[in-house]
């Protein structure tokens, strides 16, 4: 696919403004699909030798692509718009479709922009903002947090859709960028509470200043918001020094139960709680114990085996 020359380096230019639907140039006509075409065809082509403007090429592809979504869904387009389809399109813009990562057409660098574009245009679509101070109740309506609620957890942030006022959004350059209390509802500052003592409090973060989101922060923030598109990867199994380290783990946790029990016995149930540990939680254990107990004499039985085993062919030798 060639696009014409003039055109990229119009497009590469600062003063290129993308949202402009129609612009005249010479004996072409510049609409959203032929700049979303041009970017994508310069940013494929450039990203393999180029991997230090990784962010610059997302930004572009950013800006390129989001006017060109809203002029089909200005037109009636029925298309969702969801991560793959986005991904989708891009590629089928500039005829890129490798059969497999081992064809000689796959670009990692260029997969690797698009997949991140595309993240971020979702975000910004969805009018994502990704710590709102409420939950969706049952019946799935947002629902602001009344006075009583603590500001100070964080578990009081919820992601939320269609913040129109508040959800992510791009700069003129196409970075990705929302109000920094957003990124982090809860602050922790040192206050002085004497000469010589300081203690870290918490406190609701109230910055409204827009900053950056960096590409690795905008995929947590779109893993948070659609967590069932993040892909499932089987997790390595534990090393034997690994199950050791949490063996020793779990047996402080449980050195530290028993602490809260005997006292919460010793003092005849004034302080401490007995429902420290759930039902499910202690059936666990007990089932753990057992195996543990089973491991121990089956050792044990081997040992024996073993010693006697070791006798006889002691005896034999003599």
């Amino acid at each position: 696919m060639n696009i014409d020359t003039k055109i990229l380096k119009e497009i590469s230019s600062n003063n290129f403004n993308v949202s402009e639907s129609i612009k005249p140039m010479t004996k072409t006509i510049i609409n959203n699909e032929t700049v979303l075409k041009a970017v994508l065809q310069e940013v494929m082509t450039k990203s393999v030798k180029e991997t230090k403007n990784q962010i610059t090429d997302i930004a572009k592809l950013n800006n390129a692509c989001t006017p060109y979504i809203n002029e089909q869904i200005s037109k009636g387009s029925n298309i969702k718009w969801t991560i793959s389809e986005i991904q989708n399109m891009m590629k089928e813009k500039v005829e890129y479709s490798p059969k497999n990562k081992e064809d000689s057409t796959y670009s990692s660098p260029f997969e690797m922009r698009v997949l991140a574009s595309a993240e971020q245009i979702v975000l910004v679509l969805e009018r994502i903002n990704p710590y709102a101070f409420g939950e969706y109740d049952a019946k799935g309506n947002w629902k602001d947090h009344d006075a009583t609620v603590k500001t100070t957890n964080e578990k009081n942030y919820n992601v939320k859709f269609n913040d129109v006022e508040n959800g992510f959004d791009f700069d003129k350059d196409g970075n990705l960028e929302i109000a920094n209390r957003y990124i982090k509802p809860v602050i922790e500052n040192e206050v002085k509470v004497s000469d010589n003592v300081t203690k870290k409090e918490r406190f609701v973060n109230q910055t409204d200043t827009k900053q950056q989101v960096s590409k690795a922060i905008a995929t947590g923030f779109f893993n948070r918001a659609y967590p069932q598109a993040k892909k499932k990867r089987k997790p390595n199994p534990l090393s034997e020094s690994q199950h050791i380290e949490n063996a020793e783990k779990l047996n402080k946790f449980v050195n530290d139960i028993n602490v809260i029990y005997s006292e919460y016995v010793k003092s005849g149930g004034k302080h401490g709680s007995s429902e420290r540990l759930s039902e499910t939680d202690a059936k666990v254990l007990m089932t753990l114990k057992d195996n543990i107990n089973t491991m121990l004499s089956t050792r044990g039985n081997a040992e024996d085996l073993a010693f006697e085993i070791e006798k006889g062919i002691t005896r034999k030798a003599l």
